[in-house]
This record gives C-alpha cells, sequence and structure tokens, in this order.
C-alpha cells in the first residue's frame, strides 16, 4: 500500500499547492485523480514520483523499482525512432542495447506497435506518439505506474481506444496505476477507486469505489452502475469547488 500521509506543498514565495493531503493506494488497483484546473494534481504525481520532496508530511510504501510516468504531452524525442525512444529509460539505467532489445519488443507489443519500431515521431498520429509514451513507461516493468491526463488533448474515439488498451495493459501486467483526468467519465471507466481534489490549495475532499465488471467495454458506460457512479463523482466534484480558497 503507497500512504501519503499529510503531505503539504509550498513553493518559494509561500504559493500552496496542496495541503494535508491524505491518500492511501491499495496495491494493484487503478486510482483516479479527478480536480479543477491548478488544484495541485500534478504536484502529486510529482511528489508520489520522487521528482520533488514535499514541504511537510510523509509518503511511505512506494515500491522498489522503477516508477513509470506519463506526462500530457508525449515529449518523444523527435530525432530518434520509436525503438530509440523507448530505449531511453534503460540506457539511462545502462543497460546494454542487446539486453534492452526484448524488452522493447515487448512493450511496443503490449502497446500495439510492434510494426512502427522504426517509425519516427512525426510520421506517427497523436495516438501513436502517446502508445511509445506509455512502452517507455512501462519498458522498465515498474510495479508503479503514473499517468498526468495523457489522452487530454486526443480526439473521442481516439481516447476511448487508449482508455480499453490502458485496462487489458492494468489487467495484464498488475501495475498499480494513479490516473489524472479532468474527466469524471473515464474517471468512472477506468478506475477501481477515484479521489476528488478541491482547488488550491489541493485536498482530498471525497473518495468514491467504482464496481462494474473486471472487464469494460463501451457497453459498460450504458450500465446504470456506471450512471450512477458518473451522478455522485459529479456531485462531489461541485461540491469541492464550491470549497473556499
Amino acid at each position: 500500500m503507497l500512504v501519503l500521509d499529510g503531505i503539504a506543498m509550498r513553493y518559494p514565495g509561500g504559493l500552496a499547492a496542496i495541503d494535508r493531503v491524505d491518500l492511501r493506494i491499495e496495491d494493484g488497483s487503478f486510482t483516479s485523480i479527478v480536480g479543477p484546473s491548478g488544484c495541485g494534481k500534478s504536484t502529486l504525481l510529482r511528489l508520489i514520483a520522487g521528482l520533488a520532496s514535499p514541504s511537510a508530511g510523509a509518503i511511505t510504501g512506494r515500491p522498489d523499482g522503477a516508477v513509470g510516468l506519463v506526462f500530457q504531452d508525449a515529449t518523444l524525442m523527435p530525432w530518434a525512432d520509436v525503438e530509440n525512444n523507448v530505449y531511453l529509460p534503460l540506457r539511462l539505467a545502462r543497460v546494454s542495447r542487446a539486453e534492452a532489445k526484448p524488452r522493447i519488443a515487448e512493450a511496443l507489443a503490449l502497446v500495439g506497435l510492434s510494426d512502427f519500431a522504426q517509425a519516427y515521431p512525426r510520421a506517427l498520429s497523436g495516438g501513436m506518439r502517446m502508445r511509445v509514451a506509455i512502452a517507455r513507461a512501462i519498458v522498465t516493468r515498474p510495479r508503479l505506474l503514473l499517468m498526468d491526463e495523457p489522452f487530454a488533448a486526443l480526439d473521442e474515439i481516439t481516447r476511448n481506444k487508449l482508455n480499453d488498451d490502458l485496462l487489458r495493459l492494468w489487467r495484464e501486467q498488475e501495475i498499480t496505476t494513479i490516473f489524472v483526468t479532468h474527466s469524471v467519465f473515464e474517471s468512472v471507466y477506468l478506475s477501481t477507486d477515484i479521489a476528488i481534489m478541491s482547488p488550491r490549495p489541493g485536498r482530498i475532499m471525497a473518495r468514491h469505489a467504482v464496481s462494474g465488471p473486471a472487464i469494460r467495454d463501451a457497453d459498460f458506460r450504458a450500465t446504470q452502475p456506471y450512471l450512477d457512479a458518473c451522478r455522485a463523482v459529479s456531485r462531489d466534484l461541485e461540491r469541492a469547488m464550491a470549497v473556499a480558497v
């Protein structure tokens, strides 16, 4: 279990990004974090990833080994082909190319890009570039995957397809996943658990467990449990938005 206990983050000048965040993430869960722009969702992911240290509080239970991180933009190296973009974290870890090659092939197969290993980012669609970013995040075989609104800029059809592919990857690889999104509908479709944040300084205002089938598809979006969960999360998000800053 990953435990955030009383986490606060203040930037130089006194700006409070998040304050008194308590959050418990079960091993193997898929947790979405939903909240308004500027509430500290991305800051929270950076703290969990270990890219920054909190001003107060403690984070315990972070898994040993690599943590995968996917940003809002694919952030690919335009001069490198897909294979070399995915190889980057292994190269930084001093893994030889010979040892890395089967792991790269495995990661590309998992995201459906086996035939594009030698393609360059400029030749790929936005959805394909994001698949490369996901492959790069999972090539290290992390136990924790952090995703910061990775599908926000994509069209609905591509976004829905990537949602399904992400769920399949989560089930098959058993990666504990924390997913930041502005979309209530996306959070309910993907998650086993949802945390709702208030405006800055961000706090966890509500939690929702999402019941539903283990394998979800488009039909799940038309079920009463899905619609009820969307309404409940939307109501709590409205309450969170009304919190005085």
